[in-house]
This record gives structure tokens, sequence and C-alpha cells, in this order.
């Protein structure tokens, strides 16, 4: 290996030390949070559609059972949702988006893309023009 490579390798790891010295300071609240802004930072080159930060109740229905949870970022095409329901990729689920009183504002059919240890990043998957849009009026009311 040239002296080159040595050196880069030692930077790399120089790097990541220091990461993992600053990320064992911040709180488990923080630390969440730093994971969910890199993992956008690594998905946003394959997001559509952008993705607006949220704090909105919603019922996510699996095979009939129902689970409290929140959604912490939405766009037109999905969500993420912070859950620890039993869920997996590639599974279809329903999403009840509710209001600040727990009402039913809409429902609305979703794929699970992705699946973390915290939550799930979400695909919508809109039947009717009535459902784009109720969805592009909830976006609207969230980026005021």
């Amino acid at each position: 290996m040239s002296d080159t490579n040595n050196k880069e390798n030692e930077f790399n790891q120089n790097i990541i030390n220091s990461l993992i010295e600053k990320i064992n300071t911040l709180t488990i609240d923080q630390q969440r949070y730093l994971l969910c802004r890199l993992e956008d930072l690594l998905f946003s080159e394959k997001r559509k559609y952008k993705r607006v930060k949220c704090n909105i109740d919603v019922d996510l229905s699996i095979d009939g059972k129902y689970y409290k949870n929140k959604i912490k970022d939405i766009s037109l095409g999905g969500a993420f949702i912070e859950t620890d329901a039993p869920i997996e990729d590639g599974k279809q689920v329903l999403l009840n988006v509710n209001d600040q009183h727990n009402r039913t504002q809409m429902q609305i059919k979703c794929m699970i893309i992705r699946k973390t240890d915290y939550g799930a990043g979400v695909s919508f998957i809109a039947d009717s023009k009535q459902q784009k849009m109720k969805l592009k009026s909830l976006m609207k009311s969230i980026e005021k």
C-alpha cells in the first residue's frame, strides 16, 4: 500500500472517530433526528417530491390491527412514519390521517418501502383524484 493510501485511510478513520465521539454526546432523541436527516440526505436523490417536516397523528392499519403513530415528514408521494408496529418492506398498509381533534381527515393506502429501527418510509397509493386533492390540501396546510 502506498503512503497516499495510508494517509487517506488514516484521515477517513479520524473523521469516523470524530463523528462517533460527537454522536455519543447527543441525547437519544438528537441521535434519532440526526439519523433521520442522514437518511434524508442519502435518499433525497431518489425522491420525486419535496418532503415537509411535520408531526401528524396517524392510525396505521396492518392486517386489521390499528397502531397510533406520528407522520414525521410527508410529500405528495409518501411519508416517514415514526412507529414500532410490526411492519415489513413491501407490505401494503392503510393510513388514517387525523386532524388535531383526532378525527380522520383522510384514508390512503400505502406501501412500506423502507423499514428502520424507529419507523418506516411509505409510498402513497392514491386511488382517486379525490385522494390526490386531499393529499395536496394536507400538504398546503402543513407548509403554512
